[in-house]
């Protein structure tokens, strides 16, 4: 079947997303070093209850830093600076957006997101990603995450394809797995360079024309 919708993840991939030094930084700083479940939501959130139940919506991200603030005394104003660090234009990888915007001519494109209740209006308000893209799909306004199969089947329902319709792209080879047992053709991200000529093969060189 001819592909015709495009799907890249937002983290990782659209968003060079803050290094594990500079969160251990913070958490150094604030004193969280023996924190364990704090500790576990910063350095491995993946193995870390909280950022799970934020990720399918059951906890809103406002809550969290509520709790970091109150329980852990952290003042307002460094709240504050910790909160835009994590989310700044700086960090947007404009050249694959911009390719990605592109690809619109000619297919569906969309962008689907482990993240918070809080990441429509970054990803919106601050980043103007949907100029790029025709659906912005993400994880705790459907009250699931990658990689459970009902998330990506909510993408291709929106998008109005098939599994075989999309090709997806994502940094984390556990998304990529459970995108290819639905039947998508797949992409694990690396770099700029090698997702394009590997988009290019799989869409054919007139992809952009």
């Amino acid at each position: 079947m001819r592909i015709d919708t495009v799907i890249f993840d937002f983290g990782g991939v659209l968003y060079n997303t803050p290094d594990m030094k500079g969160l251990k930084c913070w958490q150094k700083l604030l004193g969280f070093k023996n924190d364990p479940v704090v500790s576990a939501f910063i350095v491995d959130p993946t193995n870390s209850q909280m950022f799970w139940d934020v990720m399918v919506g059951r906890v809103e991200e406002k809550e969290v830093w509520d709790l970091l603030a109150g329980h852990w005394k952290i003042p307002s104003r460094l709240l504050s600076r910790i909160r835009q660090s994590m989310m700044s234009k700086r960090r947007l990888n404009k050249y694959l957006t911009q390719y990605l915007g592109n690809l619109r001519k000619n297919y569906k494109t969309a962008i689907l997101s482990n993240a918070g209740n809080e990441m429509r209006y970054a990803m919106e308000d601050i980043l103007g990603l949907d100029n790029y893209v025709d659906e912005i799909i993400i994880s705790a306004e459907e009250g699931c995450a990658k990689p459970d199969h009902a998330l990506y089947e909510i993408a291709i329902s929106r998008l109005k394809t098939t599994a075989e319709g999309c090709v997806f792209v994502d940094d984390l080879i556990v998304n990529i797995k459970a995108a290819q047992e639905l039947g998508m053709e797949t992409i694990h991200y690396k770099d700029n360079e090698q997702v394009i000529v590997r988009l290019e093969k799989i869409l054919g060189r007139g992809a952009l024309s």
